[in-house]
């Protein structure tokens, strides 16, 4: 039975102007699908069809629920094509839902810095057992010492600020976060100003590669930093992933999905993550920028392809619904705030709206990282100098300032494959 929601959805759909499905007889033909990364909504605008005879088309996959591990699949969604006949479609189904139910449960388990599963070694683990010699996965052994590498370029990412982004989440999921803004809380402030200047001295904590051929890690914190989180009175994991969690599921994920012949469609986030599988159709991202009024509104598309990957981050929500957004009233104008924190410095970006970065050679994790980087910049003119230096090849990242909400910067390389948005003010600049 279609639920009332399914029905707005549907209807959603039907009135959207940026993707044309025509359905003939059994054949579905495709010129060109829109890819649309929205913050907690799905994040393809196309219709889904589901009913007991299956039909050419895109089909929403579904994760198997799992008692022992419930939220593993919560703010991912994977939307995936299928052809053939009806039992065709329905096999090809059921095959994307066991590999992307196995796969995704599995690697939200490596990554969990909280919470110990049976017949894991995860980050929880080594959170819980520091300085002990933990074996882990080949899979999370890559991943912890790519975190681990990122960590020491220093240029944005932090895989021990763990208490630093929970001390940030939890000021922007109260139901009035203004009163503790650390601009209007001076306890809060000086909160963040201490644990950012010791999360940032990496001589507090040793991640030390033990053995190399059997994947054994050992994570340790100094005792400076013990008697830090003891002072604060702060729990939680100090070893995490973060920001870029979601893009080391998602790198493990789409190969996965590759690899079980799932190869048609794209998988995305709600925190803007997309990827699109290896035998996708042709493709163009959707990029959104803030009207001065305040209104987000699409402004430019990005063409894609087969195995490309997407990190949108926004100061603002997309969808008007989603958390971790607010925004601070001040003499000096409207500050916006959001998940996008400074994790060397606590501090806030305020001339930024938009970073988005495309690999056409799928590489989502460093999509992800350059886009921290951009909101890492401390102002305008190191964002340009960063964006004006990426040589060509197979990379695009653009951003939108505060300053010029209707001006779309984009790198040299693959300025080709930006649009604006027809029948807006929007405009499209290559940074030099």
């Amino acid at each position: 039975m279609e639920t009332e929601e399914k029905k707005e959805k549907k209807n959603k759909k039907k009135k959207s102007d940026k993707i044309e499905v025509s359905v003939k007889h059994k054949t579905l033909r495709i010129v060109c699908f829109v890819i649309v990364t929205v913050i907690a909504i799905v994040s393809f605008s196309i219709g889904i069809s589901q009913w007991v005879k299956k039909e050419p088309g895109y089909y929403d996959i579904k994760a198997s629920a799992d008692d022992l591990v419930p939220g593993y699949a919560n703010g991912i969604t994977l939307t995936c094509y299928f052809d053939g006949k009806s039992d065709e479609i329905r096999v090809k189904n059921n095959n994307a839902t066991t590999a992307y139910s196995n796969g995704l449960k599995w690697i939200y388990c490596m990554v969990d810095a909280e919470t110990n599963y049976d017949g894991y070694n995860n980050i929880a683990m080594l959170n819980q057992h520091m300085g002990e010699d933990i074996s882990v996965s080949s899979e999370l052994f890559n991943i912890l010492t790519d975190a681990y590498e990122f960590t020491c370029r220093g240029t944005g990412y932090n895989m021990f600020a763990g208490l630093l982004a929970q001390e940030w989440n939890s000021i922007l999921y109260l139901d009035d976060p203004s009163e503790v803004d650390p601009l209007n809380d001076p306890y809060e402030a000086e909160r963040l100003e201490k644990l950012a200047e010791a999360t940032a001295n990496l001589d507090n904590f040793s991640f030390e590669i033990v053995d190399e051929a059997k994947h054994t890690v050992c994570f340790n914190i100094s005792q400076e930093y013990r008697q830090l989180i003891e002072d604060l009175e702060l729990e939680g994991p100090v070893l995490d992933l973060n920001i870029m969690r979601e893009a080391f599921i998602l790198r493990y994920l789409t190969r996965t999905l590759n690899d079980a012949g799932v190869t048609t469609g794209f998988i995305a986030t709600d925190s803007g993550l997309t990827c699109t599988l290896s035998e996708s159709s042709e493709a163009a991202f959707l990029m959104y920028g803030r009207a001065e009024d305040g209104s987000v509104q699409y402004c430019a598309g990005i063409a894609s392809q087969p195995g490309a990957a997407l990190c949108q981050f926004t100061s603002y929500a997309i969808d008007s619904e989603a958390g971790g957004y607010y925004e601070l009233e001040t003499e000096g104008g409207t500050l916006l705030r959001h998940p996008h924190f400074n994790l060397l410095t606590a501090e806030m970006n305020e001339f930024l709206l938009n970073a988005s970065t495309v690999s056409y050679s799928g590489d989502i994790v460093e999509a992800c990282l350059r886009c921290i980087e951009m909101y890492s910049c401390k102002d305008a003119e190191s964002l340009r100098q960063l964006i004006a230096a990426i040589p060509d090849g197979d990379t695009n990242s653009s951003y939108i300032l505060a300053a010029a909400p209707y001006i779309v910067n984009t790198s040299h390389s693959r300025a080709s494959m930006l649009s604006s948005a027809e029948d807006t003010e929007y405009v499209i600049e290559i940074v030099k």
